[in-house]
């Protein structure tokens, strides 16, 4: 299976009636998720779910919750 990497975050890569999709591995407590119709679009979107979790943790000061690689492994 493919990897996108962006910032120490991975996201799969999967696709389902001609739509790429994915979501972001080893996070425990946040669900991040993402799709495009290209495979540009589709990593274009998981780097902004990722920026927008950032910028959400730091506007609410949180710490971002960095990710597990142990759950990150498939």
């Amino acid at each position: 299976m493919s990897l996108l990497t962006y910032k120490g975050y991975q996201g799969t890569i999967e696709t389902e009636d001609d739509i790429l999709f994915g979501e972001v591995l080893g996070l425990e407590n946040t669900f991040i998720s993402y799709e495009g119709k290209t495979l540009a679009e589709l990593k274009q979107d998981f780097k902004a779910g990722i920026d927008d979790y950032l910028e959400n943790c730091q506007l609410e000061h949180e710490k971002p919750e960095c990710p597990n690689k142990d759950r990150a492994k498939i």
